[in-house]
């Protein structure tokens, strides 16, 4: 028995330190419904997540799938998103650390009333050459 005694508290030890350091992030999560805009050298993603409680959220995502390996490129980015449950206005004019992605989310109250979302979205983004402009339409389907 003493010679097993260390084996089984080395194996507690080990079990304790999986369980405590332990990853619980699951990174964002678009399940409830969301659409994607692919305009040139972006991916827009409108969403809304949890649409069922009392504050559903939606919101937007804008990544850059262009980059040409530099995003240090990158001087000003705005982005507008009109829907028919709300808008987001996005302004950064000293983009600094860009890395890809810009998020936005807000509590939505009208989420949930319309079967149907149709939607806007624009995006301008300036690099050290050149200012430029894209602009797409999009349209989700709510099902409950």
């Amino acid at each position: 028995m003493k010679q097993v005694m260390p084996f089984i508290v080395i194996v507690i030890l080990i079990g304790t330190v999986m369980y405590v350091m332990q990853d619980d992030y699951e990174g964002p999560d678009y399940a409830d419904i969301k659409t994607d805009v692919e305009i040139p050298g972006w991916t827009i993603t409108y969403y809304i997540n949890d649409i069922a409680h009392d504050e559903p959220m939606h919101g937007v995502e804008a990544e850059r799938t262009e980059d040409n390996g530099d995003f240090d490129t990158m001087k000003s980015l705005e982005l507008f998103l009109v829907s028919s449950e709300g808008s987001f206005y996005i302004q950064d004019l000293e983009v600094e650390d860009f890395d890809g992605t810009v998020r936005h989310e807000e509590v939505c109250s009208g989420c949930g009333q319309d079967e149907h979302i149709n939607g806007r979205v624009m995006i301008n983004w300036n690099d050290q050459t050149n200012t430029h402009m894209e602009y797409e339409t999009f349209a989700i389907e709510i099902n409950d």
